[in-house]
């Protein structure tokens, strides 16, 4: 994280690319509300670091995660998470409704 803190931005796609990167770094990333949807995409197509509770919520609430990549990261949820995110106000409102009809379909 020196890198970030020296970098910013500019080296964000590096950072993620590092297999060396630990979950708290990858969420930490992943909940910049001004990270493009292309370094959005790196993380959520990474199914190690979905399975972290940490960086899934922190894409979560991610307000830019588009639809398809909310669904993949919902999908990998369990049951007790989906609940929570069907109603936590910090998530934003594409997310909740998400988990709703994920509930409702069950």
């Amino acid at each position: 994280m020196v890198l970030e803190r020296l970098y910013g931005k500019n080296v964000w796609e590096a950072l993620l690319r590092n297999p060396r990167l630990t979950p708290p770094e990858v969420s930490r990333i992943a909940r910049y509300g001004s990270l493009p949807r292309v370094l959005l995409e790196i993380i959520v197509g990474d199914n190690t670091w979905l399975q972290i509770p940490e960086v899934r919520r922190a894409l979560l609430s991610n307000p830019r995660l588009a639809p398809d990549q909310i669904q993949k990261v919902l999908r990998l949820t369990p049951k007790h998470e989906l609940k929570l995110a069907a109603v936590q106000p910090s998530y934003p409102y594409a997310v909740r409704n998400a988990a709703r009809m994920m509930l409702r379909d069950d």
